[in-house]
């Protein structure tokens, strides 16, 4: 087993649920399907808010490309990108903790954090833990 790629997960239980693993740090899903995760994860709020600031960009964009003035054009659009890079880059940076914010909300407890190499390898680490065959 290659123990040089693991990565941190914290470990979340609920009474009548399955057990879920959350990464620690940067979520790369988060950050490239941004509404999709948010729904996979039923982060339901946080997806409908992600399509309306969607909706409000693309409004906004198209609104500044029928724009004359090409000075003041310019500097808008490179306003409008920054706002689409910060759609992405926010929810690869806050996805993990949004996640886990909501697993408290829905009942789940944090139980311990694992090294592992993905989230189904720190599930079964987590399981083998509370049987009591502690592996490494």
């Amino acid at each position: 087993m290659r123990t040089g790629n693991n990565k941190l997960f914290k470990i979340y239980e609920h009474p009548t649920e399955r057990i879920e693993a959350v990464k620690v740090g940067f979520s790369w899903p988060a950050f490239f399907l941004s509404v999709i995760w948010m729904m996979v994860h039923r982060l339901w709020y946080s997806a409908v808010l992600w399509i309306a600031l969607y909706a409000i960009v693309h409004v906004a964009e198209g609104f500044v490309e029928r724009m004359e003035d090409s000075s003041l054009t310019f500097l808008l659009l490179f306003v409008v990108l920054i706002a689409w890079g910060a759609l992405c880059l926010v929810p690869g940076l806050r996805g993990n903790s949004w996640r886990e914010k909501n697993l408290v909300r829905r009942g789940y407890s944090p139980i311990q954090t694992i090294r592992a190499e993905s989230s189904g390898d720190a599930i079964s680490k987590a399981k083998l833990a509370a049987s009591g065959n502690v592996s490494r």
